[in-house]
């Protein structure tokens, strides 16, 4: 049946998306182990991947009638939301339909510092790299070399580069140098535009504090799915199994927490980068932040 449905070729995609390092890996392989019987693949729906790869999408099955009748596929990535406008038109694709999960901004750019040890070794010759993220976002006044920063955890960083860079972060309206490329907007703008898109196409906005409460919490898949709950809950389960398995074993998967930020930035920091965008982050679900500061 697989072959089949992967001879014809997708018309239409719903995204699994969000700002970079804020859990669309998690949520696409849920999405993927749920929907096994469905014709999707065992590989990641990584957009970029698979473009670099080119390779065709999978066009899967069990999308609800109501998102699709026709040839659908599900694709991961990181873009954001433009009105009128398809994402990665180069594919030719419809978007349907979206999966958006939204993590609070100050864990996630805390994630996104760890995860530039994976970035820095494929780019430990590029000057601006370097220049990027030691200097203008981190602030300090020189390069780490790659043999040192990749086995610097986020535990390892002095306080004020850290503050450094949230109030960097608060400075580029929440956008993180080096990132720009990817995302072409800061985190507000991305979660803003996809929470936009949700009121004319069908989907699903998760928190991702909220997936963290348990397999339960997958269940709004059904929106755009026709996945049992007990299919949902079992890959996520079995999702969340390997993930916590690899929790200190892999960068990129460093910490299945949520609001750790009051470990690693200065409370005066958080306050200010909270009271200038409190209005926002209320509107996001997020007014719990300012419970979290210390003091």
């Amino acid at each position: 049946m697989n072959e089949n449905l992967n001879s014809e070729k997708a018309k239409s995609v719903i995204w699994v998306v969000s700002f970079p390092k804020s859990g669309n890996t998690w949520v696409q392989a849920v999405v993927r182990g749920a929907g096994r019987s469905y014709g999707f693949p065992a590989a990641d729906l990584d957009v970029y991947k698979m473009k670099a790869e080119n390779r065709q999408p999978s066009v899967v099955r069990g999308i609800q009638k109501g998102v699709s009748r026709g040839r659908t596929t599900v694709l991961k990535t990181h873009s954001g939301y433009l009105e009128n406008q398809e994402i990665h038109p180069e594919l030719g694709l419809k978007t349907v339909g979206f999966v958006y999960v939204m993590r609070n901004p100050l864990d996630m750019l805390l994630s996104y510092i760890n995860f530039t040890r994976v970035q820095y070794e494929k780019r430990q010759d590029d000057r601006e790299f370097q220049r990027t993220i030691f200097s203008e976002l981190l602030g300090f006044d020189r390069p780490i070399p790659y043999e040192k920063w990749v086995e610097t955890k986020l535990e390892d960083i002095p306080r004020k580069n850290l503050d450094h860079a949230l109030s960097r972060f608060a400075e580029l309206e929440t956008a993180i140098p080096g990132m720009r490329n990817m995302t072409k907007g800061g985190w507000l703008e991305h979660c803003m535009s996809w929470r936009k898109a949700s009121e004319t196409l069908p989907s699903v906005i998760f928190r991702y504090e909220d997936l963290l409460m348990g397999p339960e919490s997958f269940i709004p898949l059904q929106r755009l799915f026709i996945f049992s709950a007990e299919e949902i809950t079992a890959a996520a389960e079995k999702v969340d199994q390997g993930l916590r398995a690899l929790q200190g074993k892999k960068i990129f998967f460093n910490k299945m927490s949520a609001y750790y930020f009051p470990e690693y930035f200065s409370p005066d920091v958080v306050r200010k980068f909270l009271d200038k965008f409190e209005i926002e982050l209320k509107l996001l679900g997020y007014g719990n932040l300012f419970e979290k500061v210390p003091g």
